[in-house]
């Protein structure tokens, strides 16, 4: 298959009257009176060029005019008289063609450049728009439900009722009304400097979770930043390590008899050193076989790990039979009657998961860090957080029986190092 090459006037007719020589691939007519002007034909194609170089850089260019099938052969040779001129005034169709192209780039990228300053501004205008009151709710609501992007578990409904009060905090600091575009850096160091007259855990918490909330804002695309994680939060009170003496103990525990209710709960939380919270989930549901079966759910059980607990003598005759564990321990009143009647002060019920460990660990020093430290429900890590529960359970029931052998040699009468609690 090869190309002819023939000279003739091109004319209107000259398309339709022309028909390939056989065993031709193409056919390409000159025009004899427009030099450059041809007429391009193939087998099912024909279209109209205009071949020249470009004055002043010598170019070869080619540049099609049209398909034959649609423009007339008139208008073509017009169009080839001004392309002739514009090649002998020096214009490159290939390189206006990439201006044209570059150009065409350049406008784009402003128009896209410009659509994100304007979702920017809008986004912004948003958040000014949308009160931190109104947000908060919904960050509670994906809070609760395990939905933030950071979240990696279900919270438990005591993690849930704290994340509120504080957001309650929160929204009496900052105001309400106040739109989350509208929190910058200022309004930041304003909020630390309001929370200086509170607990350091209290300041903690709450500047942790203005932090968290915007970013649930940045995710949402309503901020751009957050300033919150521009200053460092602020650092909670000194790490406890307060604990009670044998003869503290002692004295607390026989105080405790004046104080009813109150009274039979610290002596409960003594003989099993559980969190305070975990006291109301107790129950003849929940103590049962001698061991107190710990849902993993369950309030104030921070490991989330489902625990049966042999519980000491001591505490089963405080539960009593059918188990009646105390209305509530938030009670600030009778902790300071208790403090008076036995002159022990400056502790908390909490203290005595510190004094279990520590009083016990000095008495019986063979038993394990380990094995102490789990009697505390504490999430088991390393090798014991791979024992099978019946493991973990006979290890729990051997220091149960010997905190309940300490402990009633502590109260007849019958000092120490702090073991560091985890929580």
């Amino acid at each position: 298959m090869k190309t002819e090459t023939i000279t003739a006037r091109i004319g209107a007719k000259t398309f339709r009257e022309t028909e390939l020589p056989e065993g031709c691939r193409e056919l390409v007519i000159k025009d004899s009176d427009l030099t450059g002007y041809v007429l391009r034909l193939t087998r099912g194609a024909a279209s109209y060029v205009y071949r020249g170089r470009v004055a002043g850089s010598g170019q070869r260019r080619a540049v099609v005019l049209g398909d034959a099938k649609l423009l007339p052969a008139s208008e073509a040779r017009k169009a080839a008289e001004r392309t002739r001129a514009r090649f002998r005034a020096g214009h490159d169709p290939v390189l206006e063609a990439e201006a044209e192209a570059d150009r065409a780039e350049a406008e784009a990228e402003l128009a896209r450049i410009e659509a994100e300053r304007k979702a920017a501004e809008d986004a912004a205008e948003a958040a000014r728009r949308t009160p931190l009151g109104g947000f908060l709710d919904l960050y509670l609501t994906k809070f609760e439900a395990g939905h933030l992007t950071d979240q990696r578990r279900t919270p438990t409904p005591e993690s849930v009722r704290s994340e509120k009060v504080t957001a309650d905090r929160l929204k009496r600091m900052l105001g309400a009304d106040l739109g989350v575009g509208d929190i910058d850096l200022a309004a930041c160091r304003k909020l630390r400097a309001g929370l200086g007259e509170f607990a350091g855990t209290t300041q903690k918490k709450t500047y942790g979770l203005l932090g968290r909330v915007l970013d649930a804002a940045l995710d949402e695309g309503l901020i751009d930043g957050n300033p919150a994680r521009l200053l460092k939060t602020p650092k909670t009170s000194m790490k406890r390590e307060r604990y009670l003496s044998r003869e503290e103990l002692r004295a607390v525990w026989d105080a405790s008899h004046k104080l009813a209710e109150y009274g039979r709960g610290i002596r409960i939380l003594t003989a099993c050193p559980v969190r305070a919270s975990l006291l109301k989930v107790m129950s003849g549901y929940t103590v049962k076989d001698g061991a107190f079966h710990v849902p993993s759910d369950a309030e104030g059980n921070k490991s989330r790990v489902a625990w049966v607990m042999p519980l000491t003598a001591l505490a089963l005759e405080q539960l009593g039979d059918p188990v009646q564990p105390p209305r509530t321990m938030n009670d600030s009143t009778c902790q300071a009657k208790l403090m008076k009647l036995s002159g022990v002060t400056d502790w908390t019920p909490h203290d005595l998961r510190r004094s279990y460990a520590t009083l016990l660990g000095d008495a019986a020093p063979d038993l394990s860090r380990a094995d102490i430290d789990s009697y505390l429900l504490h999430k088991p890590h390393g090798l014991e957080a791979v024992y099978s529960l019946s493991q973990r359970t006979a290890a729990l029931r051997t220091v149960a029986a010997r905190w309940d052998t300490v402990l009633r040699d502590i109260l007849r009468g019958a000092d120490g190092n702090v073991v560091p609690l985890h929580g």
